[in-house]
């Protein structure tokens, strides 16, 4: 045989492992759809290298056959790829209907400080620290809301150090859960009244959805906020930044409560 004749068997032989390989992934039920492209287009091209081989054999009745065969080829080859378009936008639609879901039923934790005076106080937060107007009021506690539409489970409230560590002297607080609408927790750690310093209220929870997948996600709302020293003993002054929201796993909790039991 020459080099030739040699070229034609391999590629026969790489075409029908091709072919074998796509059935089984047919019959094994992964891609089927995209397998079935695959192996319309391979039975497609051996029949053209029979053909190109083989055409001097064959006799001008049976050529209307082969025709009719090769038109039934790529009528398959065009459903297979319509049925894949049609799976993958099925597949698309499925997508977004869960996260239209997963939308409608999160819980949004958010927390905001409480004045004895007045819930807004005019407090800035300057280069140098915190900056109290004539109006600012002193810091009462804070308050932790569920804004969102569905319920947060296991609600974790700590309070962590500038670098996002937790500070395990604070207190912290722990609910089963906390339904949308329901009252506002009420959070109310000891703060030091010594100088400036800046810390985060940080609530983590869960979702009803995300404590039943597979790969659990855990929600993270984080409130920045500045204590400065009043002029008044036992009093301090407290300005609030802007909330921050993240999705973490269970590798980057913030572990508030290490033997994990049940709020008393």
């Amino acid at each position: 045989m020459n080099i030739l004749q040699y070229a034609q068997i391999i590629a026969i032989v790489v075409l029908w492992v091709i072919y074998i390989y796509g059935l089984f992934k047919v019959i094994r039920g992964r891609s089927a759809n995209k397998w079935n492209i695959v192996l319309g287009f391979t039975f497609a091209t051996l029949l053209l290298f029979h053909l190109t081989l083989n055409a001097y054999t064959i006799a001008s009745a049976d050529w209307v056959q082969i025709m009719l065969t090769f038109g039934l080829v790529l009528a398959t080859i065009q459903y297979a790829i319509s049925a894949a378009k049609q799976a993958d936008a099925s597949m698309k639609m499925a997508e977004e209907m869960r996260e239209q879901r997963i939308i409608s039923s999160r819980p949004v934790i958010i927390q905001r400080a409480v004045y004895k005076d007045s819930d807004w106080p005019d407090i800035k937060i300057g280069w140098t620290g915190i900056i109290p107007s004539k109006t600012a009021s002193y810091f009462s506690h804070f308050e932790v809301h569920n804004e969102g539409s569905g319920p947060a489970i296991e609600v974790e409230i700590s309070i962590l150090d500038k670098e996002r560590r937790l500070i395990e002297s604070f207190e912290r607080s722990r609910r089963t859960f906390l339904k949308a609408n329901d009252p506002p927790l009420k959070f109310c750690p000891s703060i030091p009244s010594e100088g400036v310093a800046s810390y985060y209220v940080a609530c983590e929870y869960q979702s009803i959805i995300s404590r039943n997948s597979q790969q659990q996600t855990w929600y993270q709302t984080l409130l920045p906020f500045k204590s400065g020293k009043s002029s008044k003993a036992g009093e301090i002054y407290v300005a609030t930044d802007e909330l921050e929201f993240y999705e973490v796993t269970e590798k980057e909790r913030i572990d508030a409560f290490s033997s994990r039991s049940k709020p008393k």
